[in-house]
């Protein structure tokens, strides 16, 4: 997807440091002015043909969860993070099963843990109920309990104004 916004020449709206178009000056000659003008316009079709791209990708799910955002730098954060945490926690479960051949036991306990530290800082809160319950989780029942919340997650960011 990034290939193809850069081929585009689109991609550059996806930077948390871009600075927005500012208004011109009153004291801005008419040449300035439209120059201004000219750059805000191509900054807006920018971000809706970015925006647009990034959703026709997606499937009708996922469509249906991002198409209220607003920006093409939000929908890309929200799936950035959510890939990333997918990935990170196969990763441990790989990790786990190679010492697992290996003979190597690691305590239930402490796989859950990694697993929950390396939730993404939005699920700070999630994270700190998981860690104040009293029950041990095991692998399995931990990452039933991370689908229901990522669902829950989406079904908020969905309905919420």
């Amino acid at each position: 997807m990034l290939f193809l916004l850069i081929v585009l020449n689109v991609a550059y709206v996806l930077d948390p440091n871009l600075q927005p178009v500012e208004d011109p000056a009153p004291n801005q000659n008419f040449e300035e002015i439209a120059n201004v003008a000219e750059l805000k316009k191509k900054h807006k079709e920018d971000n809706f043909t970015c925006q647009g791209h990034i959703l026709n990708i997606l499937s009708d799910r996922l469509y249906d969860l991002y198409m209220s955002m607003q920006s093409p730098m939000e929908i890309w954060k929200a799936l950035k993070e959510k890939y990333n945490t997918e990935q990170q926690v196969r990763e441990l479960q790989v990790l786990v099963s190679r010492l697992r051949d290996l003979k190597v036991f690691i305590q239930e306990l402490l796989q859950v843990g990694a697993i929950i530290s390396k939730f993404p800082s939005s699920w700070n809160n999630y994270r700190k109920k998981l860690l104040h319950m009293a029950e041990d989780f095991a692998v399995e029942k931990i990452l039933r309990h991370l689908h229901i919340e990522e669902e829950t997650q989406k079904c908020d960011t969905v309905y919420l104004p």
